[in-house]
């Protein structure tokens, strides 16, 4: 009696979550930091395409002791926001896979959200951006660190709101 009553309350959970997610993006799924959850993918699209415009020209401006400020906008650094494939992605929590994975992508996103990051910027743009900052520095007699400086150029990238500056990272 007791495992006919779990079926029919997990079945009963399946067919809710399926009728209230009909056709729509499943509640608790973030595109980044936007919240997509219960839309439609054409008014995802609409929001992603308007807040990625705006995060793809806000600069990220980067700063270290004597060698002032670099600025670069994410566009700068190859990064777009992939609108369609963004949403489309957003679209398939919950309804890919076998049945496990499926109800596994329902559960984790109605209990804690499911994120979908962004996509990445340019890793040659980052690389070379990066090399001209650490060859100013070394005319300076400063050595920066070309790999943290990459990886907190790719963080900013998708950080919002941005922070007014990102520090220059140094060797020791």
């Amino acid at each position: 009696m007791a495992s006919v009553g779990v079926v029919g309350i997990f079945s009963f959970v399946v067919i809710a979550d399926l009728g209230i997610n009909a056709g729509l993006i499943h509640y608790g799924v973030k595109i980044g930091h936007l919240d997509v959850g219960g839309m439609s993918p054409v008014a995802a699209e609409r929001l992603v395409q308007e807040v990625g415009r705006e995060v793809a020209s806000t600069p990220i401006v980067f700063r270290g002791g004597s060698l002032g400020t670099y600025s670069w906008t994410p566009s700068d650094l190859g990064w777009e926001p992939r609108t369609f494939e963004m949403t489309e992605r957003a679209m398939k929590v919950g309804r890919r896979g076998n049945v496990f994975r499926s109800f596994g992508d329902r559960l984790r996103s109605w209990a804690g959200g499911i994120q979908i990051r962004w996509g990445a910027p340019s890793r040659n743009m980052i690389r070379l951006l990066a090399l001209a900052v650490a060859e100013e520095a070394e005319r300076q007699g400063l050595a920066v660190d070309q790999a943290e400086l990459q990886s907190r150029m790719r963080a900013a990238t998708w950080d919002w709101p941005r922070e007014p500056f990102y520090e220059i990272p140094f060797e020791s």
